[in-house]
């Protein structure tokens, strides 16, 4: 095969990828390593540079994409796609196969735009990052497939859903969990809402817990006390 597009043909509408490639271990490894490559195109500081264009990328979306693609974004031609609005058309969402491919179209048309132009993920939901736990200010809130700090909005009409929510409680003095009835929230950008779980547990509180060192020596083992018979063995013997 020579070219990616002929990977792929599979499902109704023809993104899927072809049933006699889903077990090759060779598409897969290409499909990564595709993949790997998009890192190669930001330097340290998060630019990535086409020529005269230069991009910041977030750095939600510099962490998550050094993970590996997982089963959903490998069998789907087109796992990602950038959420810009246009002058002409209004908004618009252009899909893409790599993440690379969209970063590049962003930095070369979708930035002079609009400047909320951004890359979204269309199968996963990236929790937030270790370094940006506990530090987005409120009301922004961590989005899965944006992979981005939003300003979610109440959708209108308004509703509501029950769910769990990670509560500070005084008489305990720690967080515990509470059934609340609460107000849908979307992403303005790519319409996820809070009745996702990867939302809800990017944004609850984290705590910093503080573990005991383990013992670096084992505890000296009691001896029991000798009996009147070893006690007279152990003098014959001496």
């Amino acid at each position: 095969m020579t070219k990616v597009i002929e990977l792929y043909g599979g499902g109704e509408n023809g993104t899927l990828l072809r049933s006699q490639y889903s077990n090759s271990k060779k598409v897969f490894y290409y499909l990564q390593k595709r993949h790997r490559n998009v890192s190669s195109g930001i330097d340290s500081k998060g630019y990535y540079r086409n020529g005269k264009h230069i991009y910041k990328v977030p750095l939600g979306v510099r962490l998550c994409l050094k993970r590996p693609l997982v089963w959903n974004q490998i069998v789907n031609r087109y796992p990602w796609y950038v959420t810009w609005i246009s002058p002409t058309t209004g908004r618009r969402r252009k899909k893409f196969n790599t993440a690379l491919a969209a970063i590049d179209f962003i930095a070369t048309k979708a930035q002079y735009v609009d400047k909320g132009a951004s890359i979204v993920s269309r199968q996963v939901g990236y929790d937030i990052p270790a370094p940006l736990r506990g530090k987005l200010p409120r009301p922004w809130r961590w989005c899965p497939y944006c992979m981005t700090a939003r300003r979610y909005r109440r959708r209108f009409p308004e509703d509501t859903f029950i769910a769990t929510r990670k509560e500070w409680s005084n008489e305990k003095a720690r967080y515990v969990l509470k059934e609340r009835r609460l107000a849908i929230l979307e992403c303005p950008r790519c319409l996820m809402t809070n009745r996702d779980p990867k939302m809800r547990r990017s944004n609850q509180p984290w705590e910093v817990v503080q573990l005991k060192p383990a013992a670096r020596r084992s505890s000296r083992r009691r001896t029991r006390a000798a009996t009147p018979a070893q006690t007279a063995k152990r003098d014959s013997s001496r």
